[in-house]
């Protein structure tokens, strides 16, 4: 098994999916000119590893395009699917004091899942 570290670039957030720790993080902006291509490189490890036992998947955006809110929405429809084969999965769902926006984008990804998504306003470090 191997681990995913993605450096945060221009418009393409910073990832650190963890297996040994059990921890998975995106963070940053994501506007990417392909937003398939980079997001198929998540979608596809979660297909190629085995997650067990339990993972915390923590998502802290201060920008999202259309098109990549459409990408979490898939990896989160493939935590549903690896959730329902028994790994307890947590979804930690932080965004800036005020963002309004990236908070609604949670809330709406709680509502239309059946996954917890924990909603977490955190200091405004932008």
């Amino acid at each position: 098994m191997s681990n995913l570290h993605i450096s945060e670039g221009k418009t393409t957030p910073k990832v650190i999916w963890d297996l040994d720790t059990g921890v998975f993080v995106v963070s940053g902006k994501s506007f990417p000119e392909n937003t398939k291509k980079f997001y198929n490189l998540l979608t596809d490890w979660l297909e190629s590893q085995k997650i067990e036992n339990s993972a915390t998947f923590e998502f802290h955006f201060y920008y999202l395009s259309s098109s990549s809110i459409i990408a979490i929405y898939q990896i989160l429809k493939r935590l549903e699917l690896i959730s329902s084969q028994g790994v307890d999965i947590k979804i930690i769902w932080k965004y800036d004091e005020g963002d309004d926006d990236i908070e609604r984008i949670g809330l709406d990804y709680q509502k239309i899942t059946k996954l917890k998504i924990e909603p977490l306003s955190v200091p405004n470090l932008i």
